[in-house]
């Protein structure tokens, strides 16, 4: 990481520059100098062992707003207020190909599919976007029903369904193939919605306004009942 940049310029300077410069009790140090003997010779001034060094991931041109991990672990995916995506390798903190544009304002949420193959962003322009996780392809035209900006999106765990929060005060499930909206908002919060989850095996919605109790949803019902908690739940209010 320390010599990433002269690395990916040209790969010799592994040995001309970076192996010199190795703390003095690594191995690469102790083991690998004595072959390259020829390089540059750092008399003080050398660390004994590595120190963590925190790799910057730059492109963006604005803030940034949201990120995650793909389900591997391998890549990252980030929003930002200059209306952009971008991809970027979990290990070398490489961009991995073109910004993704089609938001038209700050990109507020980001979230992978289960399977990695999906990404699905929020945004100030109050739309939802599906994106191909290995082209950056859009796909599709973007989903639309919130009057105010997306705040949170979430995958179900089969990748079947997105479910999205809103400063509009609603939930909003989707069909995660086809983009259309399955059923009616979910009211009951009287704040903006700052982050939702489905439960693992996706029956279940939680949801945490700003400013308020968080709520449970049962997806399984088409009334999609609101319950508050952690106040004590009204015997109507309870799941079958």
């Amino acid at each position: 990481m320390a010599f990433s940049v002269p690395i990916q310029e040209s790969a010799p300077h592994i040995y001309i520059s970076a192996l010199p410069f190795t703390p003095t009790e690594s191995h690469l140090h102790i083991e690998g100098l004595d072959m390259y003997k020829n390089t540059l010779k750092v008399t003080r001034g050398l660390e004994k062992t590595y120190r963590g060094l925190p790799e910057a991931l730059r492109g963006h041109t604005n803030m940034v707003m949201a990120i995650a991990f793909s389900p591997d672990g391998s890549r990252i995916v980030s929003g930002s207020y200059d209306n952009t995506i971008r991809l970027w390798d979990a290990e070398t903190g490489q961009s991995l190909g073109d910004p993704l544009r089609g938001h038209t304002n700050w990109v507020t949420a980001v979230a992978f599919s289960p399977d990695g193959s999906r990404i699905v962003s929020g945004s100030w322009d109050n739309t939802i976007r599906l994106w191909n996780a290995e082209t950056g392809q859009s796909l599709g035209d973007p989903l639309r029903g919130h009057t105010n900006w997306v705040r949170a999106v979430a995958f179900s765990p089969d990748g079947s369904r997105i479910v999205s929060g809103s400063d509009d005060k609603t939930i909003r499930l989707w069909n995660a193939e086809t983009g259309q909206s399955l059923g009616d908002p979910l009211r009951g919060h009287t704040d903006w919605g700052g982050a939702v989850a489905f439960s693992p095996d996706g029956l279940e919605i939680t949801s945490v306004p700003a400013g308020s109790t968080n709520a449970l949803w049962n997806t399984a019902f088409g009334s999609f009942p609101f319950i508050p908690f952690p106040p004590v739940m009204p015997e109507a209010y309870k799941f079958p």
